[in-house]
């Protein structure tokens, strides 16, 4: 056999190697709330519903600066119950909380202040509020490029 066939037999070997971890890889962590794929939360469209934040995992940046988001979404009743929060969230006009954490090489995932979070979501002035003593951004709106499914379960509050 020529060294060149051998060569063509090899690039194809890594490159199934390559398609089948990436695939290994995306089947791990489907469920697990990265980006486009379902929040991690058991039960129905009601938002009030369950004990613990909606986890979703968020790319933003440019290539340069592209960094990983993980954002935890609590329900009114949540921020209250969880954080110590002010129970008349959705009388004041919030839907919910949102607290935000940035992943660091070598050190896991560090929370962000409220300020640099909304930043990052891309939340514009007015449609949220810091409660910067829980480091959690109350929003009137979600956070532009979350699952549909997270949203419709936050607009049935309205």
């Amino acid at each position: 056999m020529s060294k060149a066939w051998i060569a063509v037999g090899i690039l194809v070997v890594v490159l199934v190697v390559l398609f089948a971890a990436g695939f290994l890889r995306s089947r791990g962590r489907e469920g697990s709330g990265v980006e486009g794929a379902e929040p991690q939360r058991p039960g129905r469209a009601d938002p009030h519903a369950g004990s613990s934040p909606i986890e979703v995992y968020k790319s933003v940046g440019a290539l340069q600066e592209k960094a990983e988001l993980k954002i935890l979404i609590y329900t009114p009743e949540e921020y209250e119950n969880q954080l110590g929060g002010d129970e008349k969230l959705l009388d004041r006009g919030f839907i919910g909380a949102v607290k935000a954490y940035r992943q660091v090489e070598g050190e896991g995932w560090l929370e962000l202040p409220a300020g640099r979070a909304a930043e990052l979501l891309e939340l514009r002035a007015g449609e949220y509020e810091e409660d910067a003593g829980r480091s959690v951004l109350l929003v009137r709106r979600l956070p532009p490029g979350l699952p549909a499914s997270v949203q419709d379960r936050f607009r049935s509050a309205d």
